[in-house]
């Protein structure tokens, strides 16, 4: 199946919501979905637009997953997680998209701050983040978090290609802002899996996302929060592969049975027993929320 061109900038042709919005151009490629950059006719602001993927092979499956994440993001309103403004349904973006008709949108802010930027796409281009950076995005997301955590929402999908931080220059000050994006595996912490299959990014899981059919909780998350911000700091994952070890057994075993080579991989020495707590085995031994996660690592910068 063809992916979008690109290089395309004049307005598509599909109408969304009789003509209130104009598809533009491309600006972002993940596993579950495209995202256009687009014109809001009605109020002349540029938002984002946002479809779910159908080139996999369960069509059917994304557009749930992309519902659900509407849904989610519908009942969380916070500066540091992606504003969703509207929902509709459309014909698909260009043809042979989809084997569907109709196919959901969902139509998000835009925010152009000066550089928006994944961290998964900084880490690729070694532009690791400083402690000044790590300290301000990671309480950033940590009160994003405790924010869905209090309303009864886990994530379940923290990784660096969900998170984007934007920096710009105001008043000769730099400013830096994140955001939590893909909130399309959020859950209710006490609600049972019934699917056998494990959702979320193995890379990322805590130990008891990979063994327990539960939907995990703020822990869970604070897991994932911590081997995201040390990829993103020094470039590299919390545990050794070898060449052989890159299927999904591989890395669960490691969640569940290793220890992470934190005095390996973080070159500050301080912030080691804040990293080792945060990624405890056991979700009762870690911090019991992003906040206090956030917390410990500033206060042993200032150390």
């Amino acid at each position: 199946m063809p992916e979008p061109d690109n290089n395309k900038r004049e307005p598509s042709p599909i109408s969304l919501s009789d003509g209130r919005y104009s598809l533009n151009e491309i600006v972002g490629r993940g596993g579950h979905a495209f995202v256009w950059l687009a014109r809001d006719n009605k109020l002349n602001r540029d938002v984002l637009i946002k479809y779910p993927r159908q080139d996999g092979k369960d069509p059917k499956g994304e557009v749930e997953e992309f519902i659900r994440e509407a849904k989610q993001l519908g009942q969380l309103l916070h500066p540091y997680i992606v504003h969703v403004f509207d929902v509709g349904e459309s014909e698909p973006p260009y043809d042979n998209y989809s084997p569907f008709e109709k196919i959901p949108y969902m139509v998000m802010q835009f925010r152009n701050l000066g550089e928006m930027t994944p961290l998964d796409k900084k880490i690729e281009s070694n532009d690791f983040l400083t402690l000044r950076e790590a300290s301000i995005y990671l309480s950033q997301i940590a009160e994003a978090l405790d924010y869905a955590h209090l309303r009864g929402i886990a994530h379940r999908d923290i990784k660096p290609g969900n998170i984007i931080v934007d920096k710009q220059i105001y008043q000769n000050q730099e400013q830096l802002c994140a955001t939590l994006t893909d909130w399309g595996l959020a859950a209710i912490p006490s609600q049972e899996i019934t699917d056998t299959k494990v959702v979320g990014t193995p890379h990322y899981l805590a130990p008891e996302l990979l063994a327990t059919k539960t939907a995990g909780d703020a822990r869970s998350d604070v897991y994932a929060l911590a081997v995201t911000f040390i990829e993103a700091m020094y470039g590299q994952w919390i545990f050794k592969l070898a060449g052989h070890e890159y299927n999904y057994f591989d890395i669960a075993r490691k969640h569940m049975k290793e220890a992470p080579r934190l005095s390996e991989v973080v070159s500050d020495p301080k912030l080691i027993p804040v990293f080792e707590k945060a990624l405890a085995k056991n979700p009762d031994d870690r911090y019991q929320s992003a906040g206090e996660f956030a917390q410990a690592f500033r206060e042993v910068l200032v150390l």
